[in-house]
């Protein structure tokens, strides 16, 4: 299944319009970790500048794949077998962004019990939030990590990577 490239379009020019009110550094480095989707979403821009192709196709072919996560996906359709709906509040700080990203978003899902029911659901912004899969895939990942970037003999991040990971 494929990302919508109109949503790699908005996202880069939502993060042209946003990052300069983060750009400015309030601690010397390594001193706090404050968690912002707006860092993602930067990481995700330089890591598609750098590799000459989409941060998730990136993602897939160096990190799902080796980890032979097959059943992960930053899109999920709602005809795949064993998927659990994706939901949002309807009232939320973020939900007032929702229509800037979907602008038919009335065909895109259902109110019920005070939450939108996505049909498919297609994240807004993938490096922060997009990737969806089983629990089980989700243990090789952190098997992965805890082995210091290795599972099954296949080196996917390098050691150094991980502890910045996990130190800082």
């Amino acid at each position: 299944m494929h990302f919508n490239n109109n949503i790699y379009e908005k996202q880069s020019e939502f993060l042209k319009k946003v990052f300069p009110r983060f750009s400015k550094i309030n601690y010397r480095p390594g001193k706090y970790g404050l968690y912002t989707n707006v860092g993602y979403m930067l990481l995700g821009e330089i890591i598609k500048q750098v590799s000459r192709q989409t941060y998730e196709t990136y993602v897939v072919n160096n990190i799902l794949k080796p980890l032979q996560m097959y059943n992960t996906h930053f899109v999920i359709n709602r005809k795949e077998k064993n998927i659990a709906g994706a939901t949002h509040p309807v009232f939320s700080s973020v939900s007032i962004f929702i229509p800037f990203f979907y602008p038919n978003i009335r065909e895109l899902c259902t109110i019920k019990n005070g939450l939108l029911w996505f049909k498919d659901f297609f994240p807004i912004s993938t490096p922060p939030s997009g990737l969806i899969g089983s629990s089980i895939e989700m243990m090789k990942l952190a098997q992965m990590i805890l082995s210091g970037g290795i599972l099954n003999g296949n080196r996917i991040l390098n050691v150094d990577t991980i502890n910045t990971m996990i130190y800082h």
